[in-house]
């Protein structure tokens, strides 16, 4: 879990794991491996993304429609 005021660089720490920004002086290791510089898609193929707060339903869905949607391993 990663708590911060606003503005004290959370989401800017994120972004630089996933690979969306480049640090200017340090690295993001993961299991060992440096992952600095490699691509967003490769970054996510060894299980590393982000989940935003907003959720994805759709309104003409009931709850359970959206619920049976989320669960399904591919959509």
């Amino acid at each position: 879990m990663l708590i911060g005021p606003n503005g004290a660089g959370k989401s800017t720490l994120l972004d630089t794991i996933i690979g969306n920004v480049r640090p200017t002086s340090a690295k993001v290791v993961f299991k060992g491996e440096d992952i600095t510089n490699l691509n967003e898609y490769k970054i996510m193929r060894r299980g590393i993304c982000r989940k935003f707060q907003a959720p994805g339903i759709l309104d003409n869905l009931g709850v359970l429609d959206n619920l049976n949607l989320a669960a399904r391993p591919r959509r």
